[in-house]
């Protein structure tokens, strides 16, 4: 019977498998989650959706590390075999991420927005074509250089330590700073009051901040 990996757990925790339908593969430290998976099978967005929901089920009973979705093993000793490969890093993973929460803060381009944008006309000549392309070289580094500065903002009145924070400036032409920040549940209130603060403050981007959840961004658990 092949498993799909949904989430590394203490070995001590390891009975939460039973309360939510999932198979549990312990070893001395450390214990991997799993669930029956047809390797024929089809994976969409319905089986996304409910990979999230049941590591969302774990993390809310438990700290946990959530799998990558589609981590498959052929077997439960195949299983086995990986967990005991990656025992010692994935407990030590485990206290220090285990327990906290991921928040995800997205900045976007409000429609009308103060930085120039490019006029787009058909180029009639070598120098037109290269003068529009400098244009919209400009207008991206203006972006680019606005998303810098509001990553800033972020960092100094979010006051988090750097190795709970990701970020990235204008991952999408309608995103300006898509950040990922890792938080103990007590923080949450005070980090929602932060970014809600801060984003009355921003002219040009609405801000937005999801989860809890459980830390995909941080973890690394196959």
């Amino acid at each position: 019977m092949s498993l799909l990996l949904r989430a590394i757990v203490a070995a001590e925790d390891a009975g939460v498998a039973a309360d939510l339908g999932l198979f549990s593969v312990s070893g001395t430290r450390a214990a991997a989650l799993a669930s029956a998976w047809d390797t024929a099978r089809a994976a969409g967005e319905a089986e996304l959706l409910d990979h999230h929901r049941i590591v969302q089920a774990v993390f809310e009973r438990v700290p946990c590390l959530p799998a990558r979705f589609g981590s498959a093993f052929a077997d439960e000793e195949a299983l086995r075999l990986r967990l005991a490969l990656r025992e010692v890093d994935l407990a030590a993973q485990l206290v220090r991420l285990g327990h906290r929460c991921e928040l995800a803060i997205t900045c976007a381009w409000r429609e009308q927005e103060a930085l120039p944008r490019a006029t787009i006309v058909p180029a009639r000549s070598g120098r037109a074509y290269l003068e529009r392309g400098l244009t919209q070289m400009r207008v991206e580094r203006a972006r680019e250089r606005r998303a810098e500065a509001i990553v800033a903002r972020l960092l100094s009145e979010l006051a988090i330590e750097p190795a709970f924070i990701r970020h990235r400036i204008c991952p999408r032409p309608a995103v300006a700073v898509s950040m990922s920040v890792l938080v103990t549940r007590d923080e949450i209130e005070e980090m929602s009051s932060r970014v809600e603060r801060l984003g009355a403050q921003l002219g040009d981007v609405t801000t937005v901040m999801q989860g809890p959840w459980a830390p995909y961004t941080f973890a690394v658990s196959e």
